[in-house]
């Protein structure tokens, strides 16, 4: 890298004494020195790149300092190393909004002819927002919350157009015409807003037939159309894959993977149990016919905020399913007073006592039934409502806690 009589070995000389200072504060001082020799490599005869390393000391800490502590921004900056740029400046590093995501996706699909060869290209775009979420997390640009929005939303937009090209691919194949309309419901945490870099996509599937559609023709155009989003989404590439998982949809891994809507309706209807409510109180429909989407939200509002809230027995239940599932996923010998997660208080305790709350007063206090985000210090109750009854304060992250250790 120094060797030699080249500008590029000068500045390189001049860079690295410096930058080695740097990497030795990071976790992995040799990682990060691999990665710059990578990153140098493939950029080292680009005139833009050693100068601004060399101009702007802002960004050469920052490379070094990303480069020492994630392989996976390793990883990333690698597969398109001209994004070292966007770290010097903020505004190039905070969260895109959603409908610049989506047109960007929309001129990638506009841009091939191949299924194949559109969908990578928005997996590109999913990579290139997973590398500016990474650098801007590691760099503490953006929060927690935002971090989990911003990599939720550029799942979205990777399912919207992968969706779409999979219905284009599904049609043209089989020489029909369009027979149902299709939607994509996130669920869990992918629902919630709060996907993590290493999380599977949970989904369900919705079709509904077209007006004097054959319905069992309808059905295996939508089961093929599902098949050939989670092929595109998967496919080997260089791009990451995005993974899908639709293990929550009704009857889990026996039941079938895409339903009507009515087949729905039949089933929340007649075999609907409280877990399941749970569950539901993070759908969030999220790709596919609006109309669908709309008529879907509809469906399960009434399930999942149950008019007049939860009777003793649901409550006993849900009960009876938080200590089972403490008792089976608790790590044997530790401590439930001190374990962050499980532990009395703990995270799952607020997410619990958060959805009880939802499942037992959204239908009378629309405040505290939102449709993404999970923040419940921070929904706006009315005065006179039920928190009086419970002899708790439930202003702030702290007085949640509380509660929660009296859950």
């Amino acid at each position: 890298m120094t060797s030699g009589v080249s500008r590029r070995a000068a500045i390189q000389r001049t860079l690295l004494p410096v930058m080695l200072g740097w990497f030795s504060d990071a976790p992995d001082p040799d990682a990060g020195l691999l990665g710059f020799r990578q990153v140098s490599d493939a950029l080292g005869t680009t005139p833009w790149y050693l100068r601004l390393l060399r101009d702007d000391v802002r960004v050469a800490e920052r490379m070094a300092w990303l480069l020492g502590t994630s392989r996976y921004v390793t990883d990333l900056l690698l597969r398109a190393p001209d994004a070292v740029a966007t770290l010097a400046d903020d505004a190039d590093l905070e969260r895109r909004r959603p409908e610049v995501l989506a047109a960007e996706a929309e001129a990638a699909l506009r841009r091939y002819d191949w299924s194949e060869e559109s969908v990578s290209a928005v997996r590109a775009l999913r990579r290139r927002e997973l590398l500016r979420t990474a650098a801007a997390d590691l760099l503490e640009v953006s929060s927690v919350q935002e971090v989990g929005a911003a990599l939720t939303d550029i799942a979205a937009v990777t399912i919207e157009a992968a969706l779409r090209a999979a219905c284009n691919r599904v049609v043209a194949a089989s020489g029909d015409e369009p027979l149902t309309r299709v939607c994509v419901v996130a669920m869990g945490r992918f629902g919630g807003g709060e996907l993590t870099y290493a999380s599977d996509a949970d989904v369900m599937y919705v079709h509904d037939p077209l007006p004097e559609a054959d319905p069992v023709a309808a059905t295996r155009q939508a089961l093929a159309i599902v098949r050939e989003l989670a092929r595109l989404l998967e496919m080997p590439a260089a791009e990451p894959p995005l993974k899908v998982d639709t293990d929550l949809r009704p009857e889990g891994r026996s039941g079938p993977v895409v339903r009507t809507l009515d087949s729905y309706a039949a089933y929340y209807g007649r075999w609907s149990q409280v877990w399941e409510s749970q569950a539901l109180l993070r759908a969030r429909p999220i790709a596919g016919d609006p109309q669908l989407r709309a008529a879907f939200t509809a469906l399960i509002d009434p399930i999942r905020y149950p008019a007049g809230g939860l009777d003793a027995s649901a409550v006993l239940e849900i009960r009876k399913l938080k200590a089972r599932m403490e008792a089976e996923r608790l790590p044997r010998g530790a401590d439930p007073t001190l374990h962050t997660k499980l532990g009395r208080g703990g995270l799952s305790d607020v997410e619990w006592v958060a959805q009880l709350v939802q499942l037992r007063h959204a239908h009378a206090i629309p405040t505290c039934a939102p449709r993404a985000r999970w923040r419940p210090w921070r929904w706006p109750w009315p005065t006179g409502s039920w928190a009086p009854t419970t002899g708790l304060s439930w202003n702030g992250p702290g007085a949640w806690r509380r509660g929660c250790a009296a859950w």
